[in-house]
């Protein structure tokens, strides 16, 4: 049986090898040894942390918020802020998580390509906030039940959320089983990288199809803004968009994904947010216009080869 002290210098090995695995920045790297040394150094702060470790990876589907909202009172009582004990909670879980896919036969690369989200938030955090965490504690959960990155684009089977669908005499009926894609920041979006992920998920998840039957494929997402092709130029996103049939569409009455495009400077007027892109000039030029964003809801057939 492992000692305490052996559990914690092994937790501390496996942190390090996980920072340097995902390149965290060095400044940031220093922040969780400093956060884990100090819930190390307190019996209290380190029963709590481990007992809420302990919750969850009983039962990884469990509702996440109460358990983020124990770690925010812990953080609270440490003077730090939660969005790095946020973070922290799911590096060390990881290892929890890397044993799964072990145990389940999936290969350990696609371990490392879902864990590179904890370094897009991570980067994402630091750019919006100054912060070496997670803003998107809740978020992370998903991959210890269903989620999974495969190549650029992450997944998880999710049920059809349209009424009916149908084309090249294949029929998709709400409830139907498809796989939700969604699409982190951090690389660029080119089609090369998203068919080769396309065709990566496929396979992958071809045991939920019955054998020779495509793959159906959705994403809901301000992306697939069925207007953007009237402010955007080719980009990108526009192509990306045009994989799927929009099926349908909300006008959001705030631009929540604002600060994917402008980062740091998201909630400045719009005359003074930043135009460095071509993308940055045509959403600010598009809200200067009075204009709306609309999140789609897309759906599209794989073979394995070609959208049909």
């Amino acid at each position: 049986m492992k000692t305490g002290s052996e559990d914690r210098n092994g937790m501390k090995q496996y942190l390090e090898e996980i920072m340097e695995q995902l390149k965290f920045p060095e400044a940031s790297r220093d922040v969780f040894r400093k956060t884990k040394q100090k819930i190390d150094e307190s019996a209290a702060w380190k029963k709590e942390f481990e007992t809420v470790k302990e919750i969850f990876r009983k039962c990884p589907s469990i509702a996440i918020v109460p358990l983020l909202k124990r770690m925010e009172g812990l953080a609270d009582e440490m003077k730090i802020h939660p969005y790095t004990i946020h973070l922290l909670f799911y590096l060390e879980e990881s290892e929890f998580l890397k044993q799964r896919y072990q145990e389940n036969g999936v290969e350990e690369r696609w371990f490392w390509e879902s864990m590179k989200d904890l370094k897009i938030k991570l980067m994402e955090c630091l750019e919006v906030y100054g912060v070496s965490g997670t803003r998107a504690g809740h978020w992370h959960s998903g991959f210890f039940v269903d989620r999974i990155a495969l190549g650029r684009l992450q997944y998880e089977p999710r049920t059809f959320e349209g009424d009916f669908y149908k084309k090249n005499g294949y029929v998709v009926n709400r409830g139907d089983m498809v796989i939700n894609i969604h699409i982190p920041s951090g690389e660029s979006l080119t089609q090369e990288k998203c068919f080769e992920s396309y065709k990566i998920a496929h396979e992958f998840f071809s045991p939920l199809f019955e054998q020779g039957k495509p793959t159906v494929f959705v994403c809901d997402s301000w992306l697939l803004d069925p207007e953007s092709d009237t402010f955007l130029p080719p980009c990108n996103i526009t192509r990306f968009k045009h994989n799927f049939d929009i099926i349908n569409s909300r006008v959001d009455e705030e631009f929540h994904d604002k600060w994917r495009v402008f980062g740091k400077d998201y909630n400045k007027s719009i005359d003074e947010l930043p135009r460095k892109t071509s993308v940055q000039r045509a959403y600010a030029e598009h809200l200067k216009q009075g204009g709306t964003v609309r999140t789609g809801y897309g759906i599209f057939l794989f073979d394995g080869e070609k959208i049909l």
